[in-house]
């Protein structure tokens, strides 16, 4: 009977490989082992009539080497006749400059990594997960780090950690139309 070891006991390229012996001396990322879990909130009204296309709403600050286990969206009203958000990551530059370089080529981390083109029109949303929206991003990427998720995207973009500050951004692809929207994001994560 074949054994495999989970990232408990085991590298994550030792994990379902068929007779890898077992590393005594193998020891988890210590970051995960005595976590806390941190609770971010960011809230966000639409203070004009509309929001045009190609707006960014900068949302908050994580680190690269943060662990997303979670990111809920709630919108309080839908946002008219038409609207659709992309939720992702650009890198926070000094300022937060690096969020005025839009589009994926430019100095995006990854503009829609967790969410694309989501519907935010037909309805309110109630604490919707936004973490797998994309498609991108599985359940069991949950508590990767950002900079892992990017890999999951776009692979092989990174091999270490870049110790970067990056955005949690919401950009708008269409058009929202109403003035009352709110836009609330909850993230659950290890930092």
């Amino acid at each position: 009977m074949a054994k495999f070891y989970s990232d408990n006991l085991a590298s994550a390229a030792n994990q379902l490989v068929v007779d890898v012996a077992y590393d005594a001396n193998y020891r988890r990322d210590s970051k995960q082992t005595h976590a806390v879990l941190r609770k971010k909130r960011m809230l966000a009204a639409n203070g004009a009539a509309y929001t045009p296309i190609g707006s960014v709403l900068i949302m908050g600050t994580f680190k690269s080497s943060d662990r997303i286990y979670d990111i809920r969206g709630t919108i309080d009203i839908d946002s008219g006749a038409t609207g659709d958000i992309d939720l992702g990551l650009f890198k926070s530059g000094l300022d937060h400059s690096g969020s005025e370089d839009l589009g994926p080529d430019s100095d995006v981390a990854s503009h829609d990594i967790f969410a694309d083109a989501e519907d935010i029109n037909a309805a309110a949303l109630s604490r919707v997960d936004w973490l797998t929206h994309a498609s991108v991003i599985l359940n069991v990427h949950r508590g990767l780090r950002l900079w892992e998720m990017v890999n999951v995207q776009d692979a092989a973009t990174y091999t270490v950690d870049p110790q970067e500050n990056w955005d949690l951004v919401i950009t708008f692809p269409e058009v929202t139309t109403d003035i009352l929207l709110q836009i609330l994001i909850e993230v659950d994560y290890v930092g």
